[in-house]
């Protein structure tokens, strides 16, 4: 019979993909797979992320994130120790100081602030981008759930036992961060790392330590746009306090089509001039340039060619008293327009 049946199981694979199993026949259980890292991680931020992996839920992703940052501030010499707020087990702490112990910079000092017993109280502005409220999200879980995000100070000290950093520069603040800061905080920051989730916590640690925080340090808010509170408490920040990102840590803005078009008509006309080895102004009109490129080959008669339609083309977008639209407009825009586009009529 077993035979008969391999056969038969043989034949459905072959053709349908499946086969037939008893009905009390349990199901394999596959070992959940650890996640790779990817290959440009470095070799030493992958050992930094698989030693804190017992001790955080953040992500790998962020958690080289965070070794960047910390590896920025180091090398660029930006003053200032390190905090975070909202801990749980300090894996995040664990990775930056490791990191730090790596670039043999021990003189920082580190900052964990935490109520050491999990999460407090939501308010009614804390709600998930879906619109659930946090305090229906806590309600459904339980205490010792990791949502609750609780770890006692104990558990957090013996973690650091095995961390290879001076056990002097670790500092824990033991509360709620509107009782604790802004006295217990150091005046000079250079990584400013927030994770108690809640809006009305989020809002006090940037208004309170965010001034601190160097020229060139890195600010990270982490679970940005999972909860509406942390948003609002982001948005909420003074606009004087707004500063731009660190080199190497934020983001630049993607250039528009119309700048990226100036920019390689800027390239044609420079690339022209070079082949030509005359000025821009001192070339003659259109028309002269055009016949002239039609009877000459190679590079030159080439040159000349692009040298017109860029000129004729700008020409045409700074000739005032008219727009694109065809709409009659004044001189003097028209005129600052072409100005900032840095082209020059050609008569």
């Amino acid at each position: 019979m077993a035979p008969a049946r391999q056969r038969i199981n043989r034949a459905l694979t072959h053709l349908i993909g499946y086969r037939v199993v008893s009905a009390n026949t349990p199901a394999p259980v596959s070992k959940p797979r650890p996640k790779k890292l990817p290959d440009d991680y470095d070799d030493e931020a992958k050992a930094i992320i698989r030693a804190v992996r017992p001790y955080t839920m953040t992500s790998h992703e962020k958690l080289f994130g965070l070794i960047c940052a910390i590896r920025h501030v180091t090398r660029h010499g930006i003053p200032g120790d390190l905090v975070e707020c909202g801990v749980w087990r300090g894996g995040s702490m664990h990775a930056a100081a490791r990191t730090l112990s790596a670039l043999g910079d021990t003189s920082r000092t580190l900052h964990l602030f935490d109520t050491f017993e999990g999460m407090p109280a939501p308010t009614d502005r804390d709600q998930r981008h879906d619109g659930v409220p946090a305090a229906e999200l806590l309600a459904k879980r339980e205490r010792d759930s990791t949502i609750w995000a609780v770890a006692t100070l104990e558990d957090v000290r013996e973690g650091f036992a095995s961390v290879p950093y001076p056990s002097e520069r670790v500092r824990f603040v033991k509360g709620l961060v509107e009782d604790t800061i802004p006295q217990e905080a150091p005046e000079q920051i250079a990584v400013l790392r927030l994770d108690t989730d809640w809006y009305e916590s989020t809002r006090h640690e940037l208004e309170q330590l965010y001034p601190r925080l160097s020229s060139g340090g890195v600010l990270v808010i982490d679970d940005y746009g999972l909860l509406e509170g942390l948003a609002r408490g982001r948005r909420r920040l003074p606009r004087g306090h707004r500063r731009a990102p660190a080199a190497g840590c934020g983001s630049r803005r993607a250039a528009s089509p119309s700048s990226r078009r100036r920019r390689r008509s800027r390239r044609r006309v420079e690339k022209a001039e070079q082949v030509l080895a005359v000025p821009r102004e001192a070339v003659p009109a259109q028309a002269a340039l055009l016949e002239r490129g039609a009877g000459l080959r190679g590079a030159r008669g080439h040159a000349l060619q692009q040298l017109a339609e860029v000129l004729a083309a700008s020409s045409r977008r700074s000739r005032p008293g008219t727009s694109r639209a065809g709409a009659r407009t004044s001189r003097r825009p028209r005129a600052r327009a072409a100005s900032r586009r840095g082209w020059r009529r050609v008569r």
